[in-house]
């Protein structure tokens, strides 16, 4: 260094701090974390600060995308040799990925609305003249229904008939309310999905009874009904209570998924800490590769065949790069990782469907 010349680290030596009046030696106090510059100075000082720091934070951000993307398992593997200042805090990313998913769920119009599920709905017709139970079929063409609770079924067309009293010895076993409900679902138009699945299911029901001549349906059968009604009803409440709940379901996946893999790989003494910080990153990648799918899917490709394909590869996507993250950050053979891998698959997936059926028992029961 030149001799005369000093530099700004020097010239902030020796001070106090102001904002807890501690002795500073370098940049930043000890204690409160301020960064020990006076900018009572130029303008462009003050401009030019905020500049390094905004892109130093888009670079230290590039810098963990890249990593996360490209290289699965080094974040975390990088935090546990305890070199964390080059990346984004896991909590930062974790926080932003998923916040940034569920406000896209929120945008997102439903993808029933372009896509037609191939759901074919057959309306049986019942006589009940000298025993005689057939299915009328018709020669008119299929046609797409009417767009129901966000979904759309491809039904084929049956000559309209009055069902009321063939399901009448079921109806007169339900309570009132229920029975207020499958009213209301009747007077829909005859290609309603929800009304040829309610008649599909009571006329089921009606003709088991004249089968085996009883009186009353079986006891089982008491109990599904009203929430088959229920659900049929208002299924679009259902739906939404779903996806209310998914950010509930993932805080509890979390946890979980860091407790399963601290119990398989106990052996390796990994902490639960730095189990933690795998399981967000590989979270966070989950989350933007799936807001990623979710705004080609859902915006780009709306209604298009190949939105399927870009569904299928995200989630091949998501497999492979999981898997070699678990790898790289677990260590081990592959035959054994990849045991361990596709037991953590399935409890997830166990967890997953438990949490949701919770949630749609709940939200049936509130209906």
């Amino acid at each position: 260094m030149v001799e005369g010349m000093q530099t700004d680290w020097e010239s902030l030596e020796k001070r106090t701090c102001d904002n807890c009046n501690v002795e500073v030696v370098g940049r930043f106090c000890p204690l409160c974390g301020q960064n020990n510059k006076n900018y009572e100075g130029s303008l462009w000082r003050v401009v030019g600060d905020i500049f390094r720091e905004q892109f130093d934070f888009h670079s230290r951000a590039t810098r963990t995308i890249r990593a996360l993307v490209l290289h699965p398992g080094l974040l975390a593997v990088e935090f546990r040799s305890n070199r964390r200042a080059s990346y984004v805090a896991p909590i930062r990313m974790y926080l932003f990925s998923s916040l940034l998913f569920f406000f896209l769920i929120a945008l997102a119009p439903n993808r029933a609305e372009d896509r037609v599920f191939s759901f074919s709905i057959e309306t049986h017709s019942y006589s009940l003249e000298a025993g005689n139970n057939e299915t009328e079929e018709s020669d008119s063409p299929s046609v797409v229904s009417e767009e129901e609770s966000g979904f759309q079924f491809q039904e084929t067309q049956h000559e309209s008939k009055d069902f009321s009293e063939d399901i009448e010895p079921v109806r007169q076993h339900l309570d009132e309310n229920i029975n207020q409900m499958v009213s209301e679902i009747l007077i829909r138009p005859d290609d309603s999905p929800s009304k040829n699945l309610l008649i599909g299911h009571l006329l089921r029901i009606s003709d088991n009874l004249k089968k085996n001549d009883e009186e009353k349906p079986s006891d089982l059968e008491l109990w599904i009904t009203p929430l088959v009604v229920k659900v049929l009803h208002d299924i679009s409440r259902l739906l939404e209570d779903v996806k209310n709940n998914l950010p509930l379901i993932m805080v509890i996946l979390l946890p979980w998924m860091v407790l399963t893999s601290a119990l398989l790989n106990c052996r390796k003494h990994v902490r639960m800490v730095h189990q933690l910080v795998f399981w967000m990153h590989v979270f966070t990648f989950a989350f933007l590769v799936l807001s990623l799918e979710l705004f080609l899917v859902r915006f780009v490709l709306r209604g298009i065949e190949a939105a399927g394909f870009v569904t299928l590869a995200a989630y091949l996507v998501l497999l492979v790069h999981t898997y070699w993250a678990y790898h790289k950050f677990h260590g081990g053979g592959h035959f054994t990782g990849i045991l361990t891998f596709l037991l953590l698959v399935l409890f997830y997936f166990v967890v997953l469907a438990v949490a949701l059926l919770a949630v749609v028992a709940l939200s049936i029961y509130n209906l």
